[in-house]
């Protein structure tokens, strides 16, 4: 906005009454021009009224030249003029924002206040054994529109809209609900800090062991034994260069207790890559 004069700039709005104020001065010189800002509760006949000290209305502030600043304003002014005392006003922008007189036409209410989501998980902290079942802690709050991410997706991994869990490895990793700001509610998050392990070694009796005979069944996480079943033995310890041999007793290529000193593995990466750990 550019006036080559300084006669001023008249704004008038109906019904309504100025909240704020921000001009800016365009182009940045230092000439020390000041440019003044008046409100009104009743129009401006012309611009002539802002050298009128009866009709000029009453001071808001001012602003030097290739500055820009912000008047909050608490009278009720509904008019608002610009003068310029000591050269034309060369100005970037002009915003006035106007909120609703009572009784009186329609002008630009304020924003409503948002609500807070108040989003938490029912812990902060959850442990978790792979090949076990897991329960997430539940999120309560504000949850619409809310998305969940893992921190560390090598340990475990969560679907984005439901915050299911997967687990993938042991480690540490944490699980974070997000949501922006909508129209009436502030952004929110919470999170909870997720430890998985592996589970017992050698010498449990909780699982049954089973030939795998098809690997596409397999997927990371699962516990895996090295067996020999023409031998009945199942690899242990590595001794040297060679895996130690431990006697295990296998009916229909199955065996119900891992004997102590046996190697549970837990199978890392992906078809067609896996890998065998020692956690």
């Amino acid at each position: 906005m550019r006036s080559t004069s300084n006669s001023g700039i008249v704004t008038t709005t109906s019904g309504g009454k100025a909240r704020t104020i921000t001009v800016t001065w365009a182009d940045g010189n230092t000439s020390g021009r000041t440019l003044d800002i008046y409100g009104k509760s009743t129009a401006y006949s012309a611009a002539s009224d802002l050298y009128n000290s009866t009709s000029q209305g009453t001071k808001l502030g001012s602003i030097k030249e290739g500055t820009s600043t912000k008047l909050e304003i608490t009278g009720d002014y509904e008019f608002i003029g610009l003068r310029s005392y000591s050269g034309a006003m060369y100005l970037t922008s002009i915003e006035i924002t106007w909120e609703t007189n009572s009784g009186s036409g329609s002008g630009e209410t304020p924003d409503p206040e948002l609500q807070e989501r108040n989003l938490a998980f029912s812990s902060t902290t959850a442990t978790a054994t792979i090949g076990e079942d897991f329960t997430e802690p539940t999120l309560t709050g504000a949850t619409a529109g809310v998305t969940y991410s893992s921190s560390n997706t090598s340990v475990a991994t969560v679907n984005e809209s439901t915050g299911e869990v997967t687990l993938v490895a042991v480690g540490v990793t944490t699980i974070t609900a997000t949501a922006v700001a909508d129209a009436t509610y502030n952004a929110g998050e919470a999170s909870y800090a997720l430890t998985v392990s592996s589970g017992s070694q050698g010498g449990e009796t909780s699982k049954t062991w089973k030939l795998v005979t098809d690997a596409s069944t397999l997927t990371a996480g699962d516990k895996l034994a090295i067996v020999s079943s023409s031998k009945g033995t199942v690899a242990g310890s590595l001794t040297s260069q060679y895996l130690e041999s431990i006697a295990v007793t296998i009916t229909g290529n199955a065996f119900s207790t891992l004997p102590t000193g046996a190697v549970e593995f837990t199978l890392g990466g992906a078809s067609s890559a896996w890998t065998l750990l020692v956690l």
